[in-house]
């Protein structure tokens, strides 16, 4: 059934090619021969040399002349897509500013918590640090002469096993966590920084936005103009 849905899916995307194809050549859509050998000498530059050029183009069982016929194809499907598609899209500050109100939370980051950490890779290490800390040696110097692995860093909701992001946002500024079992070690934690949800800006998100809904509206444009042309031409698929 997969190969099946693959096939249907390979027919239709040739059938709105050949479609595509015909709308440019009945608009009189112009595609200069430069353009083709501008696009032909692109792709030829890629490989290292002639040679191997042309053991591609024999691999795959087409001549330069093929290629260029179908190169010319692509640029009449692309002139006539953006004639018809790209140059009717239009997004306006108005719109930008409404998905931003009715989809804040896209741009809300969530609560996280700046942590430092010490990590060893046996318990009794982890409790002698543990207990040196509790007498009030400095994490820092410790972390500096015991430390064994990496750093969290920046821990957020939702991004770390449930066990080790509750015993992280159970802690207050400054405050040590007790030893956490990792897979291959032991933590202790020190929050530094409580660091809660934020929205992002406006302005910070607004090309983020515009590209989003000039998608949008270019999938709903090409399905409406694809469908168009669907409808006015007669399809025999034998």
């Amino acid at each position: 059934k997969h190969e099946e849905e693959l096939s249907k899916t390979a027919l239709s995307r040739l059938i709105e090619d050949r479609l595509i194809l015909q709308e440019a050549k009945r608009q009189n859509i112009e595609v200069k021969d430069k353009e083709v050998n501008e696009r032909f000498d692109d792709i030829k530059s890629r490989f290292s040399s002639e040679a191997e050029f042309q053991g591609l183009l024999v691999k795959q069982g087409i001549s330069p002349s093929t290629l260029k016929n179908q190169l010319r194809d692509q640029l009449f499907m692309q002139a006539i897509v953006d004639k018809e598609i790209h140059s009717q899209i239009n997004v306006s500050p108005t719109e930008v500013t409404v998905y931003y109100r009715g989809q804040s939370q896209e741009f809300t980051n969530p609560p996280s918590r700046k942590v430092d950490s010490i990590f060893v890779k046996t318990k009794d290490n982890a409790d002698e640090i543990l207990g040196l800390i509790k007498i009030g040696e400095d994490f820092s110097e410790l972390k500096e002469k015991y430390n064994e692995g990496p750093d969290i860093g920046l821990a957020t909701r939702g991004q770390l096993l449930k066990d080790l992001e509750d015993l992280i946002f159970a802690l207050k500024a400054g405050e040590t966590s007790n030893i956490f079992k990792a897979q291959d070690g032991f933590y202790i934690f020190r929050l530094i920084e409580e660091l809660p949800a934020q929205t992002k800006k406006l302005a910070e998100v607004q090309d983020d936005i515009f590209n989003i809904l000039t998608e949008q509206k270019t999938e709903k444009r090409i399905k409406e103009w694809l469908d168009g042309l669907k409808k006015k031409a007669y399809i025999n698929v034998k």
